[in-house]
């Protein structure tokens, strides 16, 4: 089963990136380029333990592009409700995972933002699908959300392990800017990529190539497809200094933050 499963979640991996690729560009090349290179990228090889995490990656670009197509188009008065609801079932489907419950959560609401329209029309659409959104969603997510709130009227939700700055300082350890522009920086002395099979100056050039491509494509895109690159390219110099942890150049913001919130 434990097989069955790795292979059901690399293959869903692999479907759902070329599938929203072929979306929008309609190239089987690119698409497939894509599919390879989400599935077998650093983060893939340093996380392939952790099943959830995995599974709520896999489904990560479907639920990235039914929400971008529902929020897009917020001023058309015809609701799909279809589209709202399988968005609303792939981020319950996300939730297992913690990690992602959060990170959904700040997608959904970046991709609004970044759509957002100030007209009447448009804040009426969003409104509507968004709270149509989280009805569907809460239904889904049910399984967790009652005992969770019920829980929490009852006594602490708050993990039983204190978290210290050390704590923190350890995750961050390798967590350089320029290891997450790459997707490297685990923190486990067990990554994949601390000690590279090839001469460091080659290494350096290949993991930098593939970035620095996806970035080109802001130049060399076509008109129409400017504006969905635009979207990623913000969205990815958003999180890669959120993604340096302790470390700089926002290290004392976050870690100020998280003492704070006592995640």
């Amino acid at each position: 089963s434990q097989r069955f499963l790795y292979i059901a979640i690399f293959v869903t991996m692999s479907i759902s990136m070329f599938y929203i690729m072929y979306k929008y560009t309609g190239s089987t090349t690119a698409s497939t380029i894509a599919a390879i290179a989400y599935t077998l990228t650093p983060v893939v090889a340093n996380r392939f333990q952790h099943k959830l995490l995995l599974f709520s990656y896999a489904l990560l670009p479907l639920f990235f592009y039914n929400t971008h197509k529902i929020f897009a188009d917020a001023s058309n008065q015809k609701l799909k409700y279809a589209s709202i609801i399988a968005t609303a079932f792939l981020w319950a489907l996300l939730s297992p995972a913690p990690h992602w419950i959060f990170f959904s959560v700040f997608l959904l609401l970046y991709i609004i933002v970044f759509n957002i329209k100030l007209n009447r029309r448009h804040l009426f659409g969003v409104a509507v699908r968004l709270f149509l959104i989280v009805i569907w969603y809460t239904g889904f997510s049910a399984y967790w959300i009652i005992p969770y709130l019920a829980q929490a009227l009852t006594g602490s939700v708050q993990p039983l392990y204190v978290f210290t700055k050390e704590v923190l300082f350890l995750l961050s350890r390798n967590a350089r800017i320029t290891n997450i522009i790459r997707l490297h920086g685990y923190w486990w002395s067990g990554d994949l990529y601390a000690d590279p099979p090839l001469p460091s100056w080659l290494w350096n050039i290949i993991t930098f190539t593939i970035p620095l491509l996806a970035f080109a494509s802001l130049i060399f895109a076509k008109p129409k497809d400017k504006r969905i690159i635009l979207l990623i390219a913000v969205l990815a110099l958003i999180l890669i200094p959120l993604n340096t942890g302790a470390k700089p150049p926002l290290g004392n913001l976050y870690t100020y933050i998280l003492s704070l919130i006592h995640i």
